[in-house]
């Protein structure tokens, strides 16, 4: 199961002192393990993208809290900032493949954020907080979509 944890859920979950080491974490896996230990989360999926010249670099790594590893990581090189709107759905489903595999099966969405609406392959499901979602297996694309947010939606393809 994968659960979508936003900023405000974070910040209710942990101290001030924790989130300054959150946010001062830079790829270092003991680092993200320990704000994933606090979050109580299995895996932590970190990302840093850089600018270089005209186009962009996107830097993602998939922690295993357990052992305070980097299981995966991926970086890629977009030429524009259209090319990288289209495409880190690729590298973000290659660098968490192996938690895909190891926890394939019939996918659940669970929520809490106020009056958000997810869609599952762009069909919307309700609002949040809801208590659970049980799409079909197989890749599905989730956008959770915010009213009166200035943050385009999040995409998400479970596998």
């Amino acid at each position: 199961m994968f659960r979508i944890v936003s900023e405000d859920d974070v910040k209710q979950m942990v101290s001030f002192d924790q989130m300054k080491t959150a946010l001062s974490c830079d790829e270092q896996a003991s680092c993200l393990a320990e704000v994933g230990a606090t979050l109580g989360v299995p895996y932590v999926l970190s990302g840093a993208l850089s600018k270089l010249g005209a186009s962009f670099v996107l830097n993602l790594i998939l922690i295993d809290i357990d052992e305070a590893r980097v299981v995966t990581r991926e970086s890629v090189r977009f030429a524009s900032i259209d090319a990288l709107l289209d495409g880190p759905e690729t590298q973000v489903d290659r660098t968490m493949a192996p938690v895909q595999f190891a926890l394939r099966g019939q996918p659940r969405l669970t929520g809490s954020e106020e009056g958000a609406t997810p869609l599952v392959d762009g069909v919307a499901q309700g609002t949040t907080p809801f208590g659970a979602l049980e799409p079909p297996s197989g890749p599905r694309r989730i956008i959770l979509r915010r009213r009166a947010s200035c943050i385009s939606p999040r995409r998400r393809r479970l596998r």
